[in-house]
């Protein structure tokens, strides 16, 4: 029971929730990074080691701001949907964004 909360909370807390359906992507060449803030949490991290490096996502709210830090693994992309709706896609690197707390 314990790994299937921790599960839930990597997947959907954190933002990696999208790591891909099964055949979308092999390997997770492309992957979704989907933080969800909230609960009185006002920080999460999460890695995962794909075939291709490292994923990571991490955040925190601070003064009215929320910062969030992607890890992107070579030959890979990802799509990032931030809390305040705003969709795009990064390539291999780590990336720096923030958006007001509601």
């Amino acid at each position: 029971m314990g790994e299937i909360v921790a599960a839930d909370l990597m997947r959907f807390t954190v933002g990696q929730g999208d790591l891909g359906a099964p055949g979308s992507f092999p390997a997770y060449r492309h992957f979704g990074i989907r933080p969800e803030p909230g609960g009185g949490l006002v920080s999460a991290e999460a890695e995962f080691d794909s075939a291709y490096g490292r994923i990571a996502s991490r955040w925190r709210v601070s003064d009215g701001c929320f910062h969030l830090t992607v890890t992107v693994p070579p030959g890979t992309t990802a799509t990032v949907t931030m809390p305040d709706g705003r969709v795009f896609d990064v390539g291999p690197g780590e990336h720096h964004e923030t958006c007001p707390t509601s």
